[in-house]
């Protein structure tokens, strides 16, 4: 059993990954009504541990809170009066990492960003927002830097990203793998001109090469991009230390021209094979130096 005791107001960060098995629901909320000066928070894979009356200790008890981590609860299914709530009470969130939970709605987003309009990191990876949540946080969290939706069970459209790029100009992390599909060029174009971007995840999103030019000409600052094309970015982003190109379709000449002294930063190259090779043959490695 963890018990904090009499030091309870002194703790700050309080990491409860996997301990359901250990931790019950009522200790859980016990421990919270004592930790006045809690700033994050980390109750991954707590199922059973989460719930509505915990959000509640949270908001009364622990409101100078600014991380939370409910990854990976993917059966709890809070009410959207408990992400109002937690706004209510931690006004000073600033992290949220919501991934793998599915029960994490555009309402519950609207909820909690009435109080916490300050968030600057989100992960909603392996969830199932789509352009309703992006656009509700992108116009109401507009110190965002970072946000995560990839994989995510609903699409997100153009109409999404171009409203991230109108609205989050500080926003230098986007991971959308395998959610934005069909990213068209313009809207590329938009998100490139808009944000300072220096990580950019757009794997499986159906980039174009019009789009990629645009990246190497608009975004040099970028130092970590995963998606197809690579010629124009060898000419204009010298600054690139990792470089995701698996299951793609990339030629020889766009990695004899990295190899070639290219990209003289880069430390990391991923060239995974595609999904159509043949099961039998040897996978393409991922090297880091």
């Amino acid at each position: 059993m963890i018990e904090v005791g009499g030091h309870a107001a002194l703790v700050k960060h309080m990491d409860l990954r996997s301990c359901r098995h250990v931790l019950t629901a009522t200790h859980c909320r016990s421990m919270l009504s004592m930790c006045s000066n809690l700033e994050s928070l980390d109750l991954t894979k707590c199922r059973g541990v989460v719930d509505g009356e915990l959000v509640a200790r949270l908001a009364r008890h622990c409101t100078g809170l600014t991380a939370l981590c409910f990854t990976n609860n993917c059966y709890v299914h809070l009410q959207t009066v408990s992400y109002k709530t937690l706004g209510q009470g931690c006004t000073s969130l600033t992290d949220i990492n919501f991934s793998d939970s599915y029960g994490v709605t555009e309402a519950a987003l609207r909820a909690l960003t009435d109080g916490c309009p300050g968030l600057s990191a989100v992960n909603l990876a392996n969830t199932r927002v789509g352009d309703a949540a992006v656009i509700c946080l992108a116009q109401r969290c507009h110190y965002l830097t970072l946000l995560d939706v990839s994989n995510c069970a609903i699409s997100i459209t153009d109409a999404a990203v171009a409203v991230l790029a109108r609205s989050c100009p500080h926003l230098n992390t986007l991971k959308a793998t395998n959610c934005w599909r069909n990213a068209s060029a313009e809207h590329v174009t938009a998100l490139a001109r808009g944000c300072p971007l220096t990580h950019l995840d757009l794997g499986a999103c159906g980039v174009d090469d019009t789009a990629v030019c645009v990246l190497a000409l608009d975004c040099r600052s970028l130092t970590y991009l995963s998606l197809t094309a690579v010629l124009a970015l060898i000419q204009h982003c010298p600054s690139l230390t990792t470089l995701c190109l698996g299951y793609t379709a990339v030629t020889d000449v766009s990695v004899l021209a990295i190899a070639d002294g290219g990209l003289p930063n880069l430390c990391r190259l991923d060239i995974t094979k595609d999904d159509d090779d043949d099961d039998d043959e040897e996978a393409a490695p991922s090297v880091s130096y």
